[in-house]
């Protein structure tokens, strides 16, 4: 007797997800490994103006060379 198949696919389930650590901060999720990366430019920052290679503590520097 004919009749029309349908192909699901793969019936079985999948999980897909992503993890993801974020600091919580004043109701604002802020993802950890950008955040760390921008602490660390930022204290790079502050060392150079100490420092005195550059300047300006307002405008940050284009380059760390220390």
């Amino acid at each position: 007797m004919p009749t029309r198949v349908l192909d699901m696919g793969d019936l079985r389930p999948t999980a897909e997800f992503t993890v993801a650590p974020v600091i919580l901060y004043y109701n604002e999720e802020i993802p950890i490994l950008p955040a760390v990366n921008f602490i660390g430019r930022e204290v790079a920052w502050a060392i150079t103006y100490i420092t005195g290679v550059v300047d300006d503590a307002k405008t940050p520097p284009e380059r760390f060379d220390l």
